[in-house]
């Protein structure tokens, strides 16, 4: 539990070091936002009553696949950084193997591009973060490293004010052994 919460207060310290805001009682949650036509793929949206917060985007591990995880997301990550004035969006992507690599990849950057296209005053969008732990630590560096995805989208890549990756899995090609067997269904 401890290990948990650890990474969960580097991200809070991060964001509170690059940003100040004043937060009221006052909160918004806007659970199951489909930023695809064909509702695949959804996120949450915590929005503080803060006057422009930052945003964090927080891409979930799954290891690639369809486990979701973002109600106890809400209660031990999104709900805290929310009380703290910022706002967060709990990014679900479609999942391998019925949608093998670079899918999660283009919906991480459609989330992103679906959230910017969201009402003015919401969130600031120059403070706009991108993140995520352990497979989602990787798909938030690659749509943030790669301009490709982003610009995919309709968007520049530096509508990004920064990226952390939390416990990613970075080294797919694995020179040590072969993968998990999950990890094939992402090239399938």
């Amino acid at each position: 539990m401890k290990q948990r919460n650890s990474w969960c207060a580097r991200v809070a310290c991060l964001l509170l070091l690059c940003c100040t805001v004043g937060a009221r009682a006052e909160t918004q949650v806007h659970e199951d936002l489909a930023y695809t036509k064909t509702r695949q793929a959804t996120l949450d949206l915590y929005l503080p009553s803060a006057n422009r917060p930052p945003l964090l985007v927080f891409v979930d591990s799954r290891f690639w696949h369809a486990r979701d995880r973002a109600r106890e997301l809400a209660t031990r990550f999104a709900r805290p950084l929310q009380r703290l004035g910022v706002a967060v969006a709990v990014v679900r992507t479609r999942s391998a193997p019925a949608h093998p690599h670079p899918a999660a990849a283009q919906d991480v950057a459609r989330a992103v591009d679906f959230l910017l296209d969201r009402p003015a005053g919401e969130f600031d969008r120059e403070r706009v973060y991108l993140a995520g732990h352990g497979s989602g630590g990787q798909l938030a560096a690659l749509v943030a490293l790669d301009p490709r995805y982003l610009e995919a989208a309709g968007r520049a890549p530096d509508v990004l004010a920064g990226v952390a990756g939390l416990s990613g899995h970075y080294d797919l090609e694995n020179d040590t052994g072969p993968l998990p067997p999950e990890a094939d269904a992402l090239f399938q």
